[in-house]
């Protein structure tokens, strides 16, 4: 899976300059195409090359630099789009690692204005291959914050840079668009993203892939170039697309949706049997308890043919059977047209009735207690098996 990258053609009518430093210009354009190509500038009368340089060939340094240089517009590499679904973005902590056992530390830790905590990791040039996992690590180990200790955060942060730290909590509650912390739970979904000057095709690939594991991770290009003895710095969102980023959350937050419907329509109700011939049997969900209901009804002399007129709805065959006392592999062998999914066909659940060998179907679906039921009616009076829903 190959990264697509865009280019940027930059015309100098259309620099828009971010003075950060006495000696460097940030630039930025708005004009993006599929692929990364080099910057130029259009003159009146031909076009010029403007030379991408690396932030370590510029001796720019990681945190003392570049870091402190984000942390202060971190709107630059975070940006809010002018979508109404769009994110801004705080800085609650720089170099946060307020974890035992551990000496690893955010490069900034910031939150956005949807209560999600955002693990903001910079690397100078191109990072290395697992530059993604280390910030899914660190993902994980902020990802049960509380708001308090958001704020404890926070006001070292204030107060490791001279500020008031006493304004913390108020400055967060502003963010927010809050009054009070009554309201305000951190989401346990913790976004990442990571900022380089390139990213390798392995990282790329990874991000995509966990993107499309419910995780939400940022991969944002800053690729300085050398121009009339002035650094300009192109900044661009390369992963996902901007431009199919909308789309991708929106298909993500259907996948869960649908989800949790299903996880909601799915039956949980565990069941305990109790017969006379053994000791009760706890935790049975709903296709074990029939599977032992027709244990027990086979050990009592119900023949599976009988099965038809104990449950005349299912359209699949609630059993399947070969000839003679078989394995699961060999059952399988000799029906190989069976989707063997739909059965009890381990070796440990077949059943052994004359020299047959009988496989008994596990769809049963919102019926299986009347299934049951009726499977009882069909025995001998007094039969001693019973079932009731765990409490």
């Amino acid at each position: 899976m190959h990264l697509y990258e865009r280019a940027s053609i930059i015309s100098c009518a259309a620099y828009a300059a971010l003075v950060l430093l006495p000696c460097i210009n940030l630039r930025f354009s708005s004009t993006f195409f599929l692929f990364r190509m080099p910057l130029y500038e259009l003159t009146g009368d031909t076009v010029e090359d403007i030379e991408p340089v690396s932030f370590s060939g510029l001796k720019l340094r990681e945190r003392q630099d570049l870091q402190r240089i984000f942390r202060d517009r971190i709107e630059v590499i975070c940006p809010q789009s002018d979508s109404t679904d769009s994110m801004s973005m705080m800085v609650l902590a720089e170099e946060f690692g307020s974890w035992e056992g551990s000496l690893r530390r955010i490069d900034l830790l910031c939150l956005d204005s949807n209560s999600n905590l955002v693990v903001v990791e910079l690397k100078r040039d191109e990072p290395p291959g697992h530059h993604e996992l280390q910030a899914v690590r660190y993902a994980a180990m902020i990802s049960a914050m509380t708001f308090s200790q958001a704020v404890s955060a926070h006001e070292r942060y204030r107060e490791a840079r001279g500020l008031s730290p006493a304004a913390a909590r108020e400055e967060i509650y502003k963010f927010l668009g809050r009054s009070s912390e009554d309201d305000i739970v951190l989401s346990k979904e913790v976004r990442i993203v990571l900022v380089a000057r390139s990213f390798s095709k392995e990282v790329a690939t990874t991000v995509l892939w966990l993107n499309d594991q419910g995780l939400d991770i940022t991969c944002v290009t800053v690729q300085p170039y050398s121009f009339q003895g002035r650094v300009l710095v192109n900044i661009e969102q390369e992963l996902p697309l901007p431009e199919a980023a909308a789309y991708q959350i929106a298909i993500r937050d259907k996948e869960k949706a649908v989800a949790a419907v299903v996880s909601k329509r799915k039956d949980h109700t565990k069941y305990c049997l109790y017969s006379d011939s053994c000791d009760p049997v706890a935790g049975l969900p709903k296709r074990r308890l029939i599977w032992h209901v027709m244990k027990h009804a086979l050990e009592r002399g119900f023949h599976p043919d009988r099965i038809k007129e104990a449950v005349t709805w299912p359209r699949h065959k609630t059993f399947v059977f070969a000839e003679g006392l078989l394995s699961g592999s060999e059952l399988a062998e000799a029906l190989p047209s069976v989707d063997w999914n739909r059965y009890f066909s381990d070796d440990t659940d077949l059943f052994l009735v004359g020299n047959r060998t009988y496989a008994l179907s596990n769809q049963w679906g919102d019926r299986t207690t009347e299934a049951v039921d009726n499977i009882l009616g069909c025995l001998a009076e007094g039969h001693g098996i019973r079932y009731e829903v765990e409490r």
